[in-house]
C-alpha cells in the first residue's frame, strides 16, 4: 500500500537542505498495548486483594457499596433493600433447617 497524506496515521514535517520534507507513518490496524500493563491488568483485583489487610478490604468494599447505592433512585434502592432482606431471611431459614454437624 502506498502511503498518502489521507491514509497516514502520523505525518512529520521537517525542513532539510533543499526544502520541506514529509515523513508519513502507516496507521496500525489495532493499537498496540504495553505487555507489562496488560499483565498487571489481568491480575488487578487479585493483586490488590493480596496486598490489602482485611480491614482495608472491608473499607474498600464499604466504599464501593456506598457508591453503588448513592447512584440508585429511591425506588431502586427500596427494591434492592427488599430483595436483600428476603435473601437474608431465606438464608437464615435454610441454615436453621440444615442438620447440625456432629461433634467428636
Amino acid at each position: 500500500m502506498r502511503l498518502s497524506r489521507e491514509n497516514a496515521a502520523v505525518r512529520i514535517n521537517f525542513q532539510k537542505r533543499g526544502g520541506t520534507h514529509d515523513i508519513l507513518l502507516p496507521m496500525s490496524k489495532e493499537p498496540q498495548k504495553d505487555p507489562a500493563a496488560v499483565s498487571l491488568g489481568r491480575r488487578g483485583g487479585e493483586a490488590t486483594s493480596q496486598v490489602l489487610t482485611p480491614a482495608e478490604r472491608a473499607a474498600s468494599a464499604s466504599n464501593a457499596a456506598k457508591a453503588l447505592w448513592t447512584n440508585l433512585s429511591p425506588e431502586e434502592r427500596s427494591a434492592k433493600a427488599k430483595k436483600s432482606a428476603a435473601t437474608r431471611r431465606r438464608n437464615a431459614a435454610a441454615k436453621a433447617r440444615a442438620p447440625k454437624a456432629k461433634e467428636k
